[in-house]
């Protein structure tokens, strides 16, 4: 593989664990895990191979962790509808 590919499915296979982790309802702060590393990758790849130009970095870290708070919150949000209409389900047979 080259590294053109690889720029492309580093951050899909990222983008797909964030979906994954977010997911969890027993463990919902999973979905941090991936935001936290993203942002201190990205810091250490500036202070020690980055080409100082801070506005790039600025814009491509503030997009990435927007994307993936994002998504963590998407999921949190899609998980407890889904659990508060499963409950709902239960509650209306029980009333029968």
């Amino acid at each position: 593989m080259n590294s053109n590919s690889l720029d492309v499915i580093i951050p899909l296979i990222i983008v797909a664990g964030q979906y994954i982790l977010s997911k969890n309802i027993r463990k919902k702060y999973l979905g941090a895990i991936l935001p936290i590393a993203f942002a201190a990758f990205m810091f250490y790849r500036y202070m020690t191979v980055g080409s100082k130009d801070i506005w790039g970095f600025l814009i491509i870290v503030i997009v990435g962790e927007s994307l993936l708070l994002e998504i963590w919150d998407q999921q949190s949000k899609e998980t407890k509808l889904k659990t508060k209409k499963e409950l709902d389900k239960i509650k209306a047979k029980d009333r029968k």
